[in-house]
């Protein structure tokens, strides 16, 4: 079976970076509407966690195509287990031991397919009392004290955490003209590349410093 993959191109890495930005923006709305109105309603919420598995997605393959191909697949495990080691080491004991992070993981791994289209089988991951109203809605100030939407928030910020960084040394409108196309995403392009080695160095110092400091 061939594996379909897309192409590491300045165009493909354009649109992968153009469709995060603009998944993330719009979530971003959506949580402060939802905060206004309090509680939303059973497909609200389940189409929520939807747009914050694309958000993820989209995420993950903008960084792993600046890199190289990457597999045409919506399996956020897959694709994590993909991404650069310093980055999963963010994560990894850090808060989430490894086991919770591969039964999270599990869990969630085709939740943009599968709650969009109101496959809700795993649903109960989301799932608690606590964040139930009197009529059955979600209190959704609620949500986010659940160590699973916990989980997958602190994976979207982890994320955005990476172009916060590369922001600040490359020019975030260059990821935006989509028009004049002046920006070339090439390994020879210098600006980028050591911002983004840069970050993963960053990375591992953290990590290391943090795992070094741990009391067994």
């Amino acid at each position: 079976m061939t594996v379909k993959k897309l192409q590491r191109t300045d165009d493909n890495i354009m649109k992968i970076l153009l469709g995060f930005f603009g998944a993330t923006e719009n979530l971003l709305v959506l949580i402060k509407e939802y905060q206004k109105i309090e509680k939303i309603t059973y497909p609200q919420y389940v189409n929520y966690l939807s747009q914050v598995a694309l958000c993820i997605e989209l995420g993950m393959k903008s960084i792993l195509l600046f890199e190289d191909d990457i597999i045409k697949t919506h399996d956020l495990k897959e694709l994590y287990y993909k991404m650069p080691q310093a980055f999963r080491n963010t994560f990894e004991n850090h808060p989430f031991p490894k086991k919770t992070i591969d039964k999270s993981l599990d869990k969630i791994k085709n939740i943009f397919e599968d709650f969009r289209y109101f496959r809700t089988e795993h649903l109960d991951f989301f799932m608690e009392k606590s964040i139930l109203s009197p009529d059955f809605k979600i209190i959704f100030s609620q949500v986010k004290r659940l160590q699973n939407f916990l989980f997958i928030m602190l994976l979207l910020d982890r994320i955005d955490q990476f172009y916060n960084h590369l922001i600040k040394y490359v020019d975030r409108s260059c990821f935006l003209n989509i028009e004049k196309r002046q920006f070339t995403f090439t390994k020879d392009n210098t600006a980028l590349l050591q911002a983004i080695n840069r970050y993963f160095e960053d990375l591992k110092k953290q990590t290391t410093s943090k795992s070094s400091s741990v009391k067994v």
